[in-house]
């Protein structure tokens, strides 16, 4: 359907005024009342507007529609500033509906219809995305009222009509664009997160798709890649999946599927399963950007190390405790997968250690290295 041809009175005039230093949009009734996104009386029909807009000479800058009757938008601001707007042109296509340029000509407006989806009023500052949609209740009320100054200036010749969008599309975007403070629930601290495209049929294709599918059919395959361990491939293979979906069943479907190493899942850990663990430890850690490879943190930080020690430099603090995290991690992972025994590994890491505290600008006492080889991976990470 496009705009026009909405029956439903709905829309309103706006006029750009400034308040305290800032030009606001503010709507207007056809009869140059002031109208409100929270009282349906004050709307009318696209045509009415329409024709008072076009009559009025200048005194309205433009026509706006109120968000009700499962219509939704996704307003995004600062469209200039995208370099590759592969992201931006995903987004556009996985909603395939009404895309027009906004006002300011700077930024977009996506409407569709989102049928059942709750009401919502959610804005990301930091990623220039507000999501919005209010619903009409049957005494006539409106909960979270928002309007929409439209332009009607289209994207493009192909999102012209406004579609309905399923409601995992709705999902996966809000929580990966939408403010999280707003958007992110307690119940991710339990087993029956659900957001995120709903099928694992779905997931693949975006997986199989998107442009690190090489790297996701690799670590499918059961390739380690530039790991450092079997349970670090993994760990990136599911933040991969969590990039899609946050359905702890899904995810463990598709880990099952790949190749990668499987050899603690008969374990149990905290009461649960050890993927059903894991998963959770990896969603609660989860940022919504997609994962950023553990391996290449220590490439960068070793090769840094290397720089300072050919230039003859001593090792700062932070170089050093960083230094002393990747052995950690790497002696501890041999030590449960090799089956290296504990005395050994305490002596490893002892002389490790040793020789890392050598090459720093500030060396520990021996009583502070003694305490930090007692605390454990834990508070090691913490230093």
């Amino acid at each position: 359907m496009r705009i026009s041809e909405i029956k439903e009175p709905i829309f309103v005039l706006w006029k750009l005024v400034n308040r305290n230093g800032k030009d606001t949009k503010v709507p207007y009734q056809i009869n140059n009342q002031p109208a409100s996104s929270t009282n349906p009386k004050t709307w009318s029909t696209y045509k009415e507007c329409k024709t008072i807009l076009k009559a009025s000479n200048g005194l309205y800058d433009g026509l706006g529609i109120n968000l009700v009757n499962n219509l939704m938008c996704i307003d995004i601001d600062h469209i200039d500033k995208y370099e590759d707007r592969t992201e931006l042109n995903n987004i556009i296509e996985d909603f395939n509906t009404y895309t027009e340029v906004s006002q300011s000509g700077k930024g977009l407006h996506i409407l569709f219809y989102s049928k059942d989806y709750p009401a919502i009023s959610n804005k990301n500052s930091n990623s220039g995305f507000e999501f919005y949609k209010a619903e009409l209740k049957e005494d006539n009320t409106v909960d979270k009222g928002r309007f929409i100054a439209i332009t009607e200036n289209m994207w493009d010749n192909r999102h012209l009509t406004i579609n309905e969008v399923n409601n995992d599309v709705i999902t996966h975007w809000l929580s990966l664009k939408g403010n999280k403070t707003e958007y992110k629930t307690s119940v991710i601290k339990e087993n029956t997160l659900t957001t995120g495209f709903s099928s694992t049929k779905m997931v693949l294709q975006k997986l199989l798709t998107d442009k690190n599918k090489d790297t996701f059919i690799s670590l499918m395959n059961g390739e380690l890649l530039n790991f450092a361990s079997p349970s670090e491939a993994r760990a990136s293979l599911i933040f991969r999946i969590i990039f899609y979906t946050r359905d702890i069943e899904i995810i463990k479907e598709i880990v099952m599927m790949s190749k990668q190493e499987k050899y603690k899942f008969d374990e149990r850990r905290q009461g649960m399963d050890f993927l059903d663990w894991e998963i959770l430890r990896l969603l609660n850690k989860y940022d919504g950007s997609i994962y950023e490879d553990m391996r290449l943190k220590e490439i960068n930080t070793i090769t840094a190390i290397t720089t300072q020690i050919n230039k003859g430099e001593k090792l700062d603090n932070s170089l050093r405790n960083k230094a002393m995290i990747i052995f950690y991690k790497n002696l501890f992972y041999h030590l449960n997968v090799d089956n290296i025994n504990t005395e050994k590994f305490s002596t490893d890491l002892k002389q490790m250690f040793l020789f890392i505290n050598t090459l720093s600008q500030t060396p520990m006492t021996e009583k502070e290295l003694s305490n930090l080889l007692s605390k454990g991976d834990e508070q090691l990470n913490d230093q």
